[in-house]
């Protein structure tokens, strides 16, 4: 994958990194926005919920604060305490009985949340016009005992009819004692049924602006209605206090619900975001076609140029870069052809000078030698002919015309490495005869390289430097070692002799080594070394190595 940039052509790059930049930036942007919006929308609902549910909670309060003065307004008007005080055991009679089922009458009357109302007095009960009393009363009396003056029951109760579901409130009716003072017991009370129903609905009408579920619980947190099972995400839950009974209203909401418009808005923007990254990479596709194609005409121009073919110009329309690149690359096209044109005659004249000065260099150097050789051989065969030693003197014509036989060698510049070898063992043979007993020689060619090309005319020199200017300062003992051979991808060539030697501080100079290096360097350049030293043993070693790829 981390290769596909490398296969694309300039367009495709281009196209590549605009789309990949816009995406990027809506990615970004899109999850910047949603981190950022939904923490703030949640809160913002969350807020909103729990200022709906507050305020619902007062309205309930105030709801059941109403029921509570409705009550305390009809014991005070009709005066119950009074008229229980006086008919208590005569309840029954038609005008007190008349009067509290009117007051109770009034009360399911004055407020929606009262479905029925009871006055329980020693067992007597005196019920609402139009109400039968469906539940066991008694029992939810009994619960109120503990209490003060008021009981909210904590389970609802249901009627005999079915039809509704109660909450019973029971408030104690004070009454006078035996010794003249006011009390608050179970004996005289005001039972007053609550709708369960009428009080959901009121809840049911607030559920619209919390987004979620309202659930009323009892003083010990417990729900009057069962709530549902909630599969999926977590619910978001609040809560607030209906302060005059200790009631709770539980709002529950799921979090898809209550998220619903923040992920439709969301929807829309990731949809907004492709449409705009289809038309920016549309967008990107033409402006890169307007930038690429003038790139491909000046590549085209440069590959043809690369190979030297200067017959074609280009044209790009505009004055951006790629324009003036264009102009600049068509005169440098011009120039270039011009320039290869003089280039080529330039090159011709030069080859032709270098080689007529390299073949009159090597015809000077070869002459150099010839000559110097020629005066030393010259003179001893004039010494041996005044001693009268004529063997020597025949010895001596035969090798010297055997030492320019091989020097010829029919004018090839280059021979093997076995003729090189004779060449010089006809020298040392011709310069023994010279100084007889002065040194003694050996030549050693490895049968491998016999066959090797190698310039000629190299070991007669330094065995000449050997004898001329080693064994100077001697009469006799002097030795001179001669080695051709292979050492890796190398050809060897060694002369060593146990001459004066030569002070290794100074460079090596002289008519034969400079003479030598001379001819290494024009025929093979680097690939060839010449080095002179003095060996552990005391032997002056002098060494041409030639690269095995350079010979013939």
């Amino acid at each position: 994958m981390h290769r596909l940039p490398l296969k694309l052509k300039m367009r495709g790059k281009m196209i590549l990194l605009a789309v990949s930049g816009i995406v990027l930036t809506a990615v970004v942007l899109c999850s910047v926005f949603y981190s950022v919006m939904h923490a703030v929308y949640k809160e913002k609902i969350n807020q909103i919920t729990k200022e709906a549910i507050s305020q619902t909670a007062n309205y309930l309060n105030n709801e059941l604060t109403h029921v509570l003065q409705i009550a305390h307004s009809g014991l005070v008007g009709y005066d119950v305490s009074e008229m229980v005080r006086r008919y208590g055991s005569d309840l029954d009679n038609p005008i007190i009985y008349g009067k509290i089922q009117e007051m109770l009458t009034q009360f399911k009357i004055q407020n929606t949340l009262i479905a029925s109302a009871h006055l329980v007095y020693h067992g007597q009960k005196i019920s609402n016009l139009n109400c039968r009393l469906g539940y066991d009363v008694d029992s939810v009396v009994q619960k109120a005992v503990s209490h003060p003056m008021i009981y909210w029951s904590e389970t609802p109760v249901s009627d005999d009819s079915g039809q509704d579901t109660l909450l019973p409130l029971v408030l104690k009716i004070p009454t006078p004692s035996s010794q003249g003072a006011t009390e608050y017991n179970s004996d005289c009370v005001l039972v007053i049924d609550l709708s369960l129903s009428e009080i959901i609905k009121t809840l049911r009408q607030a559920e619209g602006g919390i987004y979620g579920e309202i659930f009323l619980l009892n003083q010990n947190g417990k729900p009057f209605v069962p709530q549902p099972e909630h599969k999926g995400s977590h619910p978001q839950t609040q809560q607030a206090q209906v302060n005059i009974n200790g009631w709770t209203l539980q709002s529950i909401q799921q979090e898809s619900v209550l998220l619903s418009e923040f992920y439709d808005a969301q929807n829309r923007i990731v949809l907004c975001s492709l449409l705009l990254i289809a038309v920016f990479s549309i967008i990107a596709a033409f402006f890169s076609e307007t930038i690429t194609k003038p790139l491909h005409r000046l590549t085209k121009l440069t590959e043809k140029l690369q190979v030297q073919d200067y017959s074609q110009t280009i044209t790009v329309k505009g004055c951006d870069e790629a324009a003036q690149l264009a102009q600049a690359l068509n005169c440098l096209q011009q120039r270039l052809a011009e320039y290869q044109t003089i280039v080529e005659q330039d090159k011709r004249i030069i080859r032709e000078e270098e080689a007529e000065k390299r073949s009159m260099e090597m015809r000077l150097l070869q002459s150099q030698i010839n000559p110097h050789f020629l005066y030393n051989t010259m003179d001893a065969m004039y010494w041996y002919s005044v001693d009268r030693r004529s063997e020597k003197v025949s010895e001596m014509i035969l090798n010297l015309s055997a030492f320019f036989r091989l020097s010829l060698s029919k004018g090839s510049e280059l021979v093997s490495t076995e003729h090189e070898a004779r060449h010089v063992e006809t020298y040392l043979k011709i310069q023994k005869t010279v100084f007889a007993d002065k040194f003694s020689y050996a030549v050693n060619l490895d049968p491998a390289v016999r066959e090797w090309k190698v310039m000629k005319i190299l070991l007669q020199p330094l065995v000449e430097n050997s004898i001329l200017h080693g064994f100077a300062d001697i009469e006799h003992g002097g030795e001179i070692e001669v080695n051709v051979c292979a050492r890796g991808d190398w050809l060897v060539m060694q002369v060593l002799d146990n001459g004066c030697g030569f002070d290794e501080s100074e460079p090596q100079k002289g008519f034969a080594l400079s003479n030598i290096r001379k001819r290494l360097l024009h025929r093979y350049g680097q690939n060839a070394s010449f080095s002179i030293r003095r060996t552990r043993m005391g032997m002056t070693k002098a060494e041409i190595k030639i690269l095995k790829e350079e010979l013939e």
